[in-house]
């Protein structure tokens, strides 16, 4: 059994449904911080933060303006740090969820990391249809005004982005 970790909308339902399509027998959806004992094998999948701030607002029901992403800020990016451990583990698969739903490279390393064969019809069948999607992925770049960029920066996200690999 592989366990599925990840901090809230980094795209950990989308790693539970390509660990399932692969045939892979999972712990489903964890939000585990590091240090932890953990099962392995491990997985961990990480997003371009300000994607994931703007799914969390999505998530939560607000409409994505320039106020709620700048308070979002407030709540979700303090959660961060405290997942980071994981992403430098050396018993842990760190996968990106932009390379998940981009082409079927990141589905093939994770069967070989959990031991299983590639199954051909699971990428195909991993767009879409999981318990979090709202019918699109949330892009940042449509939201990112200066007063948002400039409340961004105050909260140390430009250090975040280095830190997670953007």
């Amino acid at each position: 059994m592989a366990f599925l970790n990840g901090p809230p909308k980094m795209g950990n339902h989308a790693l539970w449904k390509a660990c399932e399509l692969l045939g892979i027998v999972t712990s489903g959806v964890n939000h585990v911080e590091h240090p932890a004992d953990i099962e392995r094998p491990h997985i961990f999948i990480r997003r371009d933060p300000r994607n994931a701030l703007v799914s969390w607002v999505r998530f939560e029901g607000m409409p994505v303006t320039q106020g709620t992403l700048i308070t979002a800020m407030a709540n979700y990016l303090p959660q961060l740090p405290r997942y980071e451990g994981w992403l430098t583990d050396p018993d842990t698969l760190v996968v990106t969820f932009e390379r998940l739903v981009a082409n079927d490279q990141q589905m093939r390393e994770i069967a070989a990391y959990c031991g299983v064969p590639y199954l051909d019809d699971a990428w195909p069948n991993l767009p879409n249809h999981t318990k979090t999607w709202t019918g699109r992925l949330s892009d940042y770049r449509e939201h990112w005004t200066p007063a948002v960029n400039d409340a961004w920066v105050a909260a140390g996200g430009p250090a975040l982005l280095e830190r997670w690999g953007y």
